[in-house]
């Protein structure tokens, strides 16, 4: 499970190493992975182990090693959120009627 840093953390490195577009991006993608994670996973609620692929079924087994719903409700989540520019509870919002309206 990823645990929780203070935002300052998150500015301080990219300010440190002058590379905040970098950085910025590399946030961008790690918040990316997970709203796609999440649906991955949706996309099988309800479906037996049996009906499943073998490559399907490593994809899951590699995402449920680190939950990414655990890290959306995450105070990190909220810290990659704020450093990015973008309200939490807004993309969490929008992540539940996504995924709602996949199931």
């Amino acid at each position: 499970m990823i645990s929780p840093r203070p935002r300052p953390y998150i500015d301080e490195h990219a300010t440190e190493h002058r590379d905040v577009d970098a950085c910025r991006k590399l946030w961008a993608a790690v918040l990316h992975q997970a709203l796609y994670d999440l649906r991955y996973i949706a996309r099988f609620d309800g479906v037996e182990r049996h009906q499943l692929q073998k490559h399907e079924i490593e994809k899951l087994r590699r995402i449920f090693e680190e939950p990414p719903a655990d890290f959306v409700e995450s105070t990190w989540f909220d810290d990659v959120c704020h450093y990015l520019e973008v309200d939490p509870e807004l993309l969490r919002t929008w992540l539940r009627q996504a995924l709602e309206g996949a199931a």
